[in-house]
């Protein structure tokens, strides 16, 4: 095993340990008791993934916003909302891990 391939299981298991990981899983646990809404969450969680992820479009906040107050009943949901916070500040966590890593590298992404 390379010294790279030791310290990245380092740094996962130091992203399990965060307290924004085992909040994020926290709550995903209670969410799955209830197949129904997880369902309904994850539908969601991929529809804003697709809006936010595929080239900027003029129509995109608004179909954001009115993505969002179609699915207002469930995200006023306290239990959604809190999932999908905890969900927010994992993948920011993850962000800044990625970005700390391209940037060290010296990776050039600007083609992006």
């Amino acid at each position: 095993m390379t010294n790279v391939e030791y310290e990245t299981k380092v740094l996962i298991r130091e992203i399990r340990k965060s307290n924004e990981y085992n909040q994020y899983q926290r709550l995903k646990k209670k969410l799955a008791g209830n197949p129904d809404l997880m369902r309904e969450v994850n539908d969601y969680r991929r529809q804003c993934f697709y809006l936010q992820s595929r080239d900027a479009e003029d129509n995109d906040n608004a179909l954001l916003t009115q993505l969002r107050e179609d699915n207002s009943e469930m995200l006023c949901n306290a239990a959604v909302h809190e999932f999908l916070l905890s969900e927010q500040k994992l993948c920011r966590m993850m962000q800044k891990v990625v970005s700390s890593v391209v940037e060290a590298a010296g990776l050039d992404l600007d083609f992006l």
